[in-house]
């Protein structure tokens, strides 16, 4: 997008999302190859707290990109019940898991 900015909230972790947005509502269609990969070595960048933070900057992400596709609805509500009960459980057995073990669970 010629002379536009990325939004400033989204330093990481949902900016591409909130630009291919951008780009569709500018009339475009949005490709994707599906076969790509990318590999994080035990997550050899991040430690335990610092993942945690990220957990939660990317939830915030997801629902503020929600927020700005369907507005602050019904519709909208019933997503962030969801979409926090859902990533909130998953984060919580991470944790008992990283606890148990030690080792991070990649998934």
């Amino acid at each position: 997008l010629p002379g536009r900015r990325l939004d400033e909230r989204f330093f990481m972790y949902g900016e591409d999302q909130v630009w291919c947005e951008q780009i569709r509502k500018l009339g475009y269609r949005i490709f994707f190859f599906s076969q790509t990969k990318i590999i994080h070595i035990h997550s050899g960048s991040t430690d335990h707290s610092k993942q945690i933070a990220m957990r939660r900057t990317m939830m915030q992400h997801e629902l503020e990109i929600m927020k700005m596709r369907k507005g602050k609805g019904l519709y909208y509500f019933v997503y962030k019940i969801i979409y926090v009960t859902k990533e909130s459980t998953r984060n919580f057995i991470k944790w008992v898991a990283y606890k148990i073990t030690g080792k991070m669970v990649i998934k």
